[in-house]
């Protein structure tokens, strides 16, 4: 999982929109680095949707907060992209 940025939490915060986490299992299978085609057809990709995380609008200049509701979502996103999950 890529490090996420602030960006999405301040657009969500200033529109009023929730954030859908998604987790997506199996794509290092289809795509492993390195190689310029997917290997389509032999393996299977699970896709996983969290709830929607609804952000606070009046704190949208804390600071603290958009990070604490990215790091959330960072930790929500990793639960979803295990098997287990």
């Amino acid at each position: 999982l890529q490090e996420l940025k602030l960006g999405a939490i301040k657009i969500a915060m200033k529109t009023e929109v929730p954030i859908l986490p998604v987790g997506i299992i199996g794509t290092h299978k289809i795509y492993p680095r390195g190689i310029k085609f997917p290997i389509l057809f032999k393996h299977k990709i699970i896709i996983k949707y969290g709830a929607p995380q609804y952000l606070n609008k009046l704190k949208s200049r804390d600071k603290i907060y958009q990070k604490e509701e990215l790091n959330l979502l960072s930790k929500k996103i990793k639960e979803l992209s295990t098997i287990n999950a």
